[in-house]
């Protein structure tokens, strides 16, 4: 096993960069996914800032890394999916399922919509930060093979695949992250563990 300190170095298997938070031994994943970020469209924000808040998202352990046994490793083209900061207006150019309001995931393309990006939604409670969180586990779940869940009633948290972005009316909680469920359906889908 590989410390802390060593992954930092890029000690990792074959140079891999692989990233982690806590200390000790870190355990290489089990299954690892490609992705691209591409743009659509006039972008009036940060592309730099989008990877790594995406990349962040991605990554995190409470999410659907798994805990560490899922990594997300971006690579300049191709990969199993691509990551799109996509002017509004275009994002139905993807699907006419998809509309200019919200972020889309069609077939390998997961669409995050920049006016969301930019200002998240008018009933977003959490912040902008926890939005664009929220916008990229929720529609990365798509491609994971996560369609909408329900809503669990007052008082409980939303799960990730809860299409929160259009506002909760029956009391439920706004979250951020997938809940311990939706990372089973994950886990389950792909045969790999949850790692505390």
């Amino acid at each position: 096993m590989l410390t802390r300190r060593q992954l930092i170095a890029g000690a990792g298997a074959g140079g891999a960069a692989l990233l982690t938070t806590g200390c000790g031994p870190v355990r290489p994943p089990l299954r690892t996914f490609t992705y691209s970020v591409a743009t659509k469209g006039a972008i009036r924000t940060s592309l730099d800032e989008f990877i790594r808040n995406a990349g962040a998202t991605l990554s995190a352990r409470q999410g659907w890394a798994l805990g560490g046994s899922v990594a997300y490793r971006r690579v300049p083209s191709g990969g199993d999916f691509t990551l799109w900061l996509c002017e509004a207006r275009l994002v139905p150019s993807f699907s006419s399922v998809c509309s200019s309001l919200y972020s889309c995931r069609v077939g390998r393309d997961v669409v995050i919509n920049q006016d969301r990006w930019i200002s998240g939604t008018s009933t977003w409670p959490l912040g902008l930060d926890e939005y664009r969180h929220y916008v990229v586990n929720h529609e990365v779940g798509h491609w994971l093979g996560l369609s909408h869940w329900a809503s669990p009633g007052p008082g409980r948290l939303c799960p990730v695949m809860f299409q929160q972005s259009k506002g909760i009316t029956d009391g439920s909680l706004y979250n951020t992250w997938p809940l311990a469920d939706e990372r089973r359906a994950v886990a389950s889908r792909f045969g790999v563990p949850i790692w505390p």
